[in-house]
């Protein structure tokens, strides 16, 4: 985590030939490189103090092992003393680390880096170093593909699966429902009417029936009817006409007269 300022480090020390030639040098063209040791670096804060609340400079303690070496920091950058050697100090500020976890609220931090040897006699040059926050944003093709969808790719519908009473999704009822609502309510209708017409064609029957009874039916008799008439006591032109023979007159009659 975090970001190591001096990853690329490299800490010499140069002299002229006038200033004296230490044991360990080594020869180049008009300058000598001494390797010999450096009591301190620090590394400070250029402009604000670091907020603690979302940033650090730190170092890991093991990175200080086998070295005569020791940190501290605040938060105004942090300091690594120590005698030893320029080869160790270089490991160490190469394990330096920045960390900021709200990038957001700032956009740079600069820092600058001396160093000192012989107990101060000699200070190294000022080394500044800005890092910057680079904040990104998600690459607009990201989206294009994501609201673009493909001619080779098929949208599959998922059903929705409603869990709960109190459902956040509203809608018009599906057309098979209002089919079937329509289809009861058709049913319901015929089957009241039909059951009035049938207690209507009851109460007819009831009433038509309490009419005959009041009034019954009167049938003539299918039966042949025969009326004699006795010659002896038909007058005028009968016994005129006929006097030999008795009138006998059968009527039949099959009459029904209903009321």
């Amino acid at each position: 985590m975090g970001v190591a300022p001096f990853k690329e480090l490299r800490i010499t020390s140069t002299v002229t030939k006038g200033d004296g030639v230490p044991f360990s040098a080594v020869y180049r063209p008009g300058v000598l490189e001494a390797m010999h040791n450096l009591d301190y670096c620090d590394v400070l804060v250029i402009g604000e103090e670091l907020n603690p609340e979302q940033e650090s400079l730190e170092i890991h303690h093991s990175s200080l092992m086998g070295k005569h070496l020791d940190a501290t920091n605040s938060t105004s950058g942090i300091s690594i003393y120590g005698v030893d050697s320029m080869a160790h100090y270089e490991e160490a500020l190469r394990q330096v680390r920045y960390r900021n976890w709200r990038p957001a609220t700032l956009s740079n931090r600069r820092f600058r880096l001396t160093c000192s040897e012989l107990n101060g006699r000699y200070t190294s040059n000022e080394f500044n170093l800005e890092v910057s926050l680079v904040h990104n944003a998600a690459p607009v093709e990201h989206v294009n593909h994501m609201a673009v969808q493909s001619q080779y790719m098929r949208s599959v519908h998922h059903p929705l699966m409603v869990h709960s009473v109190n459902s956040h999704i509203s809608g018009t009822p599906p057309a098979a429902t209002v089919v079937v609502v329509i289809c009861i309510a058709a049913l319901v209708c015929i089957v009241v009417l039909g059951i009035y017409r049938l207690h209507s064609t009851h109460q007819d029957s009831s009433k038509s029936e309490e009419d005959e009874a009041k009034d019954p039916e009167m049938d003539w008799d299918d039966s042949t009817l025969t009326i004699t008439v006795n010659p002896m006591e038909v007058r005028g032109h009968y016994t005129k006409e006929f006097p030999e023979k008795a009138l006998s007159t059968k009527i039949n009659s099959k009459a029904l007269m209903k009321i």
